[in-house]
Order: structure tokens, then C-alpha cells, then sequence
């Protein structure tokens, strides 16, 4: 759904017309396309349950449940407007009772707010990742952080 109304909002934008220019004088709206994926790097302990994600405060339609370690999924891609972007991630960690006895029952919410910049008339790629903060001393309820992976190709 979000895909689809930025589509149109771009298809909008583009066919405006400003008074007194002809359309041989409008240059074509700058675009940009974008792929956000989410890879959850966090170890044993700690079971990644649900990861739910919005960007530019609309709700993305993709609810990732189960996550495997390591593997990369698309949360959304499609043109955007070139620009900052918002990315909210929220993702919620089950203690992995199989492995660790005292991790049983023990939950972990994560909250992250991103911003993502999309060059005009480029395609760039990031990849939210959820990781863990390693060691004796990290708190476990700071155990878990995320961060973005990204760059920027020419079309």
C-alpha cells in the first residue's frame, strides 16, 4: 500500500503543469528507488519473535515472525521521493529457553527511529540490521541495538 500511494503522489507531482511554462519546458520530477531490507544478527540467547517496521510514519505491510539468523528480507522497495526518510523499527526478542535456562521468559522490546536519505534519480539499497552488543558488562535490556547498512549505486 505505501508503494502504491507514493507511486501516485510521483505521478501527480509529475503531471502539474506551472503557469505559463509548456510541457517542453517542465523537467521530469526526480525520482528516487530504494530497497529496505532487515537481517537480524543476534546471537542464541536471545530469539527474535516479530519485527514490525513504518517509514515516514505509515505502517509497512511486511511483519517478519521467526527471523532466521543471518538471513536478509525485504521490507519494502519501490520509488520514493528523493529526500530524508523515516524507518521505525520495532523488533521484540524472546529469551531462547532451549538453549539458556534463565533466559526463559524473559522479553525484549527494541525501538529504533532511522533516518534513510535517497539521492534524486538513484538506486540505493539499505539493510536494517538488529545485532548485539557483546560482553560481561552490556546490560542485557541494552544487549540488542540496531543500525543501517547502505549506499548508493548510479543508475
Amino acid at each position: 500500500m505505501w508503494t502504491i500511494a507514493l507511486g501516485i503522489a510521483v505521478l501527480l507531482q509529475a503531471g502539474e503543469t506551472r503557469a505559463g511554462q509548456d510541457k517542453s519546458e517542465q523537467s521530469a520530477a526526480p525520482t528516487a528507488f530504494a530497497t529496505v531490507s532487515f537481517r537480524n544478527d543476534v546471537g542464541k540467547k536471545l530469539r527474535l519473535i516479530e519485527a514490525q517496521f513504518t517509514m515516514d510514519g505509515e505502517q509497512l505491510p511486511v511483519v517478519l515472525t521467526n527471523a532466521e539468523p543471518g538471513k536478509s528480507y525485504v521490507i519494502t522497495s519501490g520509488a520514493v521521493k528523493p529526500g530524508p526518510h523515516v524507518v521505525s523499527t520495532h523488533l521484540i526478542y524472546r529469551g531462547d529457553r532451549a538453549v539458556f535456562n534463565y533466559m526463559q521468559g524473559y522479553k525484549l522490546n527494541v525501538r529504533s527511529d532511522e533516518v534513510l536519505i535517497t539521492p534524486a534519480n538513484r538506486t540505493v539499497s539499505f539493510t536494517v540490521v538488529g545485532s548485539e552488543h557483546k560482553g560481561m558488562t552490556v546490560p542485557l535490556e541494552k544487549r540488542v541495538v540496531v543500525t543501517v547498512e547502505g549506499g548508493a549505486r548510479r543508475k
